[in-house]
This record gives C-alpha cells, structure tokens and sequence, in this order.
C-alpha cells in the first residue's frame, strides 16, 4: 500500500529533452488488443524496474535489478538489447536512483555522490530534505562543461521534463517542508525562470492526512496531480485526479472503481494513462486511459504460462501516442520465478 511521500535526500533526473531470455514474448490468448508483451526477464528470486526513460520511438532506457546483479537496459527501436556496464562502474550502476536520456547516445545513471554517462545536457534536482537537515532545493543544469546550479522555489518531490523550456516539479514549500502539514506547490520551468502554482488546500478528516502526488504534465500550462488521502493503518487510497489548465484547477473523478492510483503518465494528445489498483478484497492490477473526457479500461497482457504479479510504471514515448508499462509475472516455464516484464501499448 501506498504512504504519504517523504522527501529525502535524493537526486531526481530530468533530461532536458544470462537474466534475459528473449526480445519478444507471445502473449496469451486473453490479452487485450492495444497492449503486448516485449520482453521478460528471468526467472528469479526477485525482478523490478527501478528506473525507466524514454526519448522517443526508437530509444528507451531501463534499469533492473535481480537478486544477484543489476541489468541496464537500451530500446533500439526494433528490440530491447542490455548495455554493459564497466566493472569498475557496476556497482554504482546497480544502486543507482535515478536514469535520464536525451538521444539514443546521451543517457545518464545517479549514483548517491556520482553521475555515470553513457556518451550532453541535462538537469539533475536534488531533494535534499530528511527529518534532520534542513531543506537544501537546489536544480543543477550541466551545459556540457560545468554545472550550473539554480536555486528551487521549493523543495521538490517529482519532476516532469518535456523540454529544456517546459519542466515542471511537484514539492512544497520551503517554510514548510519539514512540518507535518506542508503547503503543495507546482513548480515550472519556462527556460529562463521558474514560477509556482498554488495546489488547492484540503480539510481532511480527523486523523488524516491528504497530498498530491504522481505528476503528469502535457504541456507549458498542462499538468495532472492525484489527491491521496491516509487514514490509519490502511495505506493511501486515490480520492480523484487535479488537472491544472494553465489558469484554473479541475477535481476529475476517477471513471472505475479505485483503491488507489499507482502512476500516470500523459498519453501524447492531451489525455493520462495511469497504473491503478482496482478495489477491495481483489486490488487487481488495471491500467486506466482518460482522454477528452472518455475513460477506457485496459486488464495487461501476461506471458503464456505466467500470471501478472504486479505493475511497478508506466512513460509515455515521446512524439507518439504509445507507452510503455513496466511489472513483474510470476510461474513457469523454467520453474516457479518472478520475471521482470515490458510491456508496451500502439505501435
């Protein structure tokens, strides 16, 4: 179950603009039309997607990590292929906490205190707040020599780049990052300076806490939020979606029955895709489309002989109407394991 975010000291990437056992894998019967298979790997004690980034139809970058040892992995358009990591540099690849790319020849690893590159531009947030430091919001841009450090309006949590003139971030602000009511704020970057957006305050219930969580911006005055609300020892649950016009906030209810959203991404024409669990006792795993007011509700495909575990996220391909969506499947072949799994939907 998901908890309230906390913020700690961690760096956030944006980018300015034998564990594998097959490339493609048939998909059963039951699968739902839109959404395939790509690949698997394992099988394995246990398989997850750490971090994902996609630059467009012909480039994706993923991290994965087994029990055993780390996996990084390049989406070359046509099959997902791993990259080899130096020796000398695995073990700062497999505790990385963060992945960026801007081409096909530009991607990045962080590492707590080191930065590995894969042959640039990009932006790197630190979130730099814990229960004992004090706030530390800074974004570094590196032009290609040196880093440029830019002082935050807040202390960010999520960070949402769509170019080097449109990046938005989600955090609170300063004053209040380390009470135990923090005030929400939007964040976006223009190119030359960043602005905030007040996110609308809640009187939540006695004993619960509210907080906006799981950005997703379309645009330069286009974002989504999703309201979570704690109580108790149940875990978060998703109240309703915040979509942000560039003027005015809208409260969108949420078109199924939700326990809770897991993860949205923007779709490429104005609409979200999101990871969400479906309601008690089952809390199956679903993946949900909103566009143009229309809600579609999509069950993931599963490798023949496997069964679905979980969903760990969703990105959007930039320049295209497509996702990808990452998780786990559990079973045969090869005997009982978990498998990491892509999955992608369109072309």
């Amino acid at each position: 179950m998901r908890t309230r975010p906390v913020l700690t000291r961690v760096a956030f990437l944006a980018a300015a603009v034998g564990l594998a056992i097959g490339t493609a894998v048939p998909a059963s019967g039951a699968a739902t039309p839109g959404w395939r298979v790509v690949k698997i790997f394992g099988p394995a004690e246990g398989v997850w997607a750490d971090n994902f980034v996609a630059t467009g139809a012909g480039d994706a970058w993923s991290t994965w990590d087994a029990v055993s040892h780390s996996l990084v992995e390049r989406w070359t358009g046509r099959a997902w292929r791993q990259v080899p990591v130096p020796p000398n540099l695995a073990g700062d690849a497999a505790s990385s906490v963060a992945i960026g790319a801007s081409s096909a020849s530009n991607a990045w690893l962080f590492d707590p205190g080191k930065v590995l590159r894969w042959n640039g531009s990009v932006w790197v947030f630190s979130a730099g707040v814990d229960s004992m430091t004090k706030p530390d919001h800074f974004a570094a841009h590196y032009n290609g020599h040196v880093w440029v450090k830019v002082q935050l309006p807040g202390v960010i949590s999520q960070v949402s780049a769509l170019s080097p003139t449109d990046i938005w971030a989600l955090g609170v602000t300063t004053a209040t990052a380390l009470g135990s009511n923090p005030a929400y704020i939007l964040m976006h970057w223009n190119g030359k300076t960043w602005a905030t957006v007040r996110i609308p305050k809640v009187s939540p219930p006695a004993g619960a806490v509210e907080f906006p969580v799981d950005l997703a911006a379309t645009g330069p005055a286009d974002a989504w939020l999703q309201r979570d609300i704690e109580q108790g020892s149940a875990g978060a649950r998703t109240l309703y979606l915040l979509h942000w016009n560039g003027r005015s906030w809208t409260r969108v209810n949420l078109g199924f029955p939700t326990s809770f959203v897991d993860y949205m991404t923007q779709d490429g024409h104005g609409g979200v895709w999101m990871v969400a669990n479906g309601p008690a006792r089952a809390f199956r795993f679903l993946t949900y489309h909103l566009n143009a007011g229309h809600w579609t509700r999509y069950t993931a495909p599963v490798a023949t002989g496997l069964s679905l575990l979980d969903l760990t996220g969703i990105s959007w391909i930039p320049g295209t109407r497509s996702v990808w969506l990452t998780g786990n499947m559990t079973g045969p072949p090869n005997g009982n394991g978990i498998f990491g799994a892509i999955l992608k939907f369109g072309p």
